[in-house]
């Protein structure tokens, strides 16, 4: 049975509790919401001031990602029922806050007129008291969270390329080697990024990632890319496999029939009839009663690799300002290449299809809690969510390999997602793609 929580959301008039399921969503789901209605305003404190283009953008996001979540179609009448400039509070629900909710719920008339704190202070006595416990109460997390999400272009680093010096490597335009020609993606573009950039990336070490890195979190991920027609910058990719043959993703209602298909060229009409929207293999293999092929990708993939991509998502888009913990993380993602034990990667299932990636930064705010890594990250792509560790920082006193060292940390995030599996990526040894089935048709 999944584990369901809860986020209350309340203004003048009601008082409304949005049930979510799984925990796994609640994240994305609170933080998604928060990052839309509040992009316009200087101050993101509760009570929160309603904008016409932050309401907009709130009704639009719930529609688009969340249409199928059980009475989202509440929370978006809730949104466009609140009046222009009014206040609203949006928290996590906790049941023993029931009588509080009530409390901040009668403040927000006196919010809605213009007062200040201190008129609505001295008009409500217990006002400030209950704002205080639920802060406390949302201060027990003990992580600060940074949301990257493709509903906005992120860009870090410096704009002067004269001025730019490589995150990874240290060079800069003076030493007359390094170059900034390229755009460096902080999340591989084959992932469906466009919108998320780290400009103080040199070209040099943008092929090496590209080489040594991410190109074998695409190899590892190339099923899901395939099933679900994941773009990357050249629209679908063709894969090539085993035995000479082909496959792609093909949606019938957005190929352009009038171009060259390459080696694709004779299925256009079977694809255009058929109205075909899924993998397609050529192939003279014949497939099975329920119509599945096997098929075997020609590349393979190292697992720790993947494991740097993932850590280097974090690294690229965390802020320049903050690398300073990461030292020796930023030296083994750009020179390490040794057989290490890194902590496992959680994997949890997504409900929701994300065609473009979405990145959460947890920092730790205590500095001294070493029972818990200082950082870890959370990419989201298609199906599939991965939750990391960022190894060899400053700020940790523990590798976190141990399962020991992890029981913490890993109880912590089993209260936040219920149930997950686990994989270890530390290997340096290339691993090949299993052979799996793909709902392909046959094409002679």
């Amino acid at each position: 049975m999944d584990v369901v929580a809860k986020i209350v959301f309340i203004d003048e008039q009601r008082l409304l509790i949005m049930e979510m399921s799984p925990v796994a969503e609640v994240n994305p789901f609170l933080n998604g919401i928060l990052f839309n209605l509040t992009l316009d305003n200087v101050s993101n404190e509760q009570p929160i001031k309603m904008t016409c283009e932050g309401k907009n953008r709130v009704v639009d996001f719930l529609g688009r990602k969340y249409s199928k979540v059980k009475e989202v179609n509440r929370l978006i009448k809730f949104f466009r029922d609140v009046p222009i400039q009014n206040y609203i509070y949006i928290y996590p629900y906790n049941e023993q806050f029931n009588e509080l909710y009530d409390t901040l719920k009668e403040s927000l008339p006196y919010y809605n007129k213009g007062e200040t704190d201190e008129t609505i202070a001295l008009e409500m006595k217990e006002y400030m008291e209950v704002k205080g416990n639920i802060q406390k109460y949302l201060d027990i997390y003990p992580y600060e969270i940074q949301m990257i999400v493709p509903e906005q272009k992120v860009i870090k680093g410096e704009k002067d390329k004269r001025k730019r010096k490589c995150i990874y490597c240290g060079g800069s335009v003076k030493d007359g080697k390094t170059r900034y020609q390229e755009i460096a993606h902080a999340i591989p573009e084959a992932l469906g990024n466009t919108k998320f950039i780290q400009r103080e990336e040199c070209d040099a070490c943008n092929d090496y990632f590209a080489r040594n890195a991410e190109e074998d979190l695409c190899n590892f991920l190339v099923w899901k890319r395939l099933q679900y027609g994941l773009k990357g910058k050249n629209g679908y990719p063709i894969f090539q496999l085993t035995d000479g043959r082909y496959a792609r993703f093909f949606d019938y209602e957005k190929e352009e029939y009038e171009s060259d298909w390459g080696c694709f060229e004779s299925i256009k009409a079977f694809v255009k009839e058929n109205k075909v929207k899924g993998p397609v293999v050529i192939s003279n293999q014949k497939p099975d009663s329920s119509g599945n092929i096997k098929i075997t990708y020609v590349k393979d993939y190292v697992p720790q690799h993947v494991y740097k991509t993932f850590v280097k998502c974090v690294i690229g888009l965390i802020g320049n300002e903050s690398l300073f913990p990461f030292v020796k993380t930023i030296d083994w993602l750009r020179y390490g290449n040794d057989n290490i034990q890194l902590p496992d990667v959680v994997l949890l299932k997504c409900k929701r299809l994300i065609l473009e990636p979405e990145l959460y930064i947890f920092t730790r705010k205590k500095l001294c809690d070493y029972r818990i890594p200082y950082c870890y990250g959370e990419l989201r792509i298609l199906d599939t969510i991965f939750v990391f560790i960022i190894p060899f920082t400053e700020n940790d006193k523990y590798d976190f390999v141990d399962e020991k060292e992890c029981r913490i940390f890993l109880e912590m995030l089993r209260n936040q997602y219920g149930r997950y599996e686990t994989e270890n990526f530390s290997s340096i040894v290339p691993r090949k793609i299993d052979e799996q089935c793909v709902i392909s048709k046959q094409i002679i």
